[in-house]
């Protein structure tokens, strides 16, 4: 029986109830089967880790995942080490892998359990190799395509099982991990603190990483602007919005009308600037502005965080809602200005 020490590096995952994918972690060989192990010769010096939600996906948990590595060795070793992507959905031909920023080839293979380790489980893999030369920073690069999860009240979750990374030795140096999104994440909660959020000129949120020790894996959760706009409306006793798209959108004007009748005009004017309010519309009143901070995720979400679901925008114009956000705030407005 033959035992080696090696090494193990996988692209992110996005998937919040079955995690999938690690990023680094150190390998033990038995024969041809495949364990994590801990490690006190490789070190992770830098990562750069890059989630987008893709465009045009049919889900909006699809995610393209590109993840860089620094690693490197405390000593020399016997040839080239070897190094796994690790995902339990099909490999497409978008995964592609690179070390030194060139291609390289990978092979499947089968990753077993150590029952020692019950929080790392990595069904499949596919190994490459890379140069070992000692105190030399080798960097793997790797690009794939991958999902989170949708819960039942539109809360979009994504799972990376970073806390592999923290099979090595020492803390990774640096590096940023940041995540992209289609529209802004309102609601949004992480396992990583210090995240700074930016609504231009592309909604992210982006964590510096320094002297990093991962032992969780990384954890987050967001509504969309649309998700977040249908839970308001239930609980602040606002027009269905779904009631009323289907309405203006049926031509159905005299039932859009009847329905309005049931809102006074202090409930109309509300929900009708709800979606500009969750994109983030800009309030001269500190008052209303200190008012509408009050309304948190964990009011609406039952368990969830105090954050609070309107972050002023200072980029906000109407083209940033959607088409059915922008229906529903014409149509509430056209029912109160009917009235006066």
């Amino acid at each position: 029986m033959r035992l080696t020490l090696q090494l193990l590096t996988a692209v992110l995952c996005a998937v919040f109830v079955t995690p999938a994918s690690a990023f680094v972690a150190p390998l033990t060989s038995m024969d041809d089967t495949y364990f994590l192990t801990q490690s006190v010769d490789w070190r992770v010096d830098m990562v750069d880790l890059h989630i987008v939600q893709e465009p045009g996906a049919p889900s909006s948990a699809e995610w393209i995942l590109d993840a860089e590595l620094s690693i490197r060795h405390a000593s020399l070793t016997d040839g080239p080490a070897p190094v796994v992507i690790l995902d339990d959905e099909a490999f497409t031909a978008e995964t592609v892998a690179y070390v030194n920023g060139e291609p390289v080839e990978t092979t499947e293979i089968v990753l077993r359990q150590d029952p020692t380790m019950p929080e790392h489980t990595y069904p499949r893999g596919r190994m490459l190799f890379v140069p070992v030369e000692e105190g030399v920073a080798t960097v793997v690069r790797v690009r794939m395509r991958t999902r989170g999860t949708i819960d039942a009240l539109g809360q979009i979750f994504v799972e990376l099982p970073t806390h592999a990374m923290g099979l090595f030795e020492g803390e990774i140096t640096g590096g940023t991990m940041r995540v992209e999104f289609l529209g802004r994440p309102l609601g949004f909660q992480a396992t990583l603190v210090g995240g700074i959020a930016y609504d231009d000129p592309i909604s992210e949120v982006t964590w510096r990483l320094r002297d990093w020790e991962p032992r969780i894996p990384f954890r987050t959760s967001f509504l969309t602007p649309w998700s977040a706009l249908l839970l308001v409306a239930e609980v602040e006793g606002c027009p269905d919005p779904w009631r009323v798209v289907r309405a203006v959108t049926g031509g159905d004007v005299d039932v859009l009308r009847a329905y309005g009748r049931q809102y006074d005009n202090s409930t109309l004017e509300f929900c009708g600037n709800l979606p500009e309010i969750l994109h983030g519309r800009w309030f001269d009143s500190d008052r209303a502005r200190g008012e509408l901070a009050g309304m948190t995720l964990d009011r609406y979400v039952v368990g969830a965080q105090a954050v609070s679901l309107y972050q002023p925008n200072a980029h906000f114009s109407l083209a940033q809602l959607g088409d059915a956000e922008a229906i529903y705030a014409r149509a509430l407005r056209s029912v109160l200005s009917e009235r006066q």
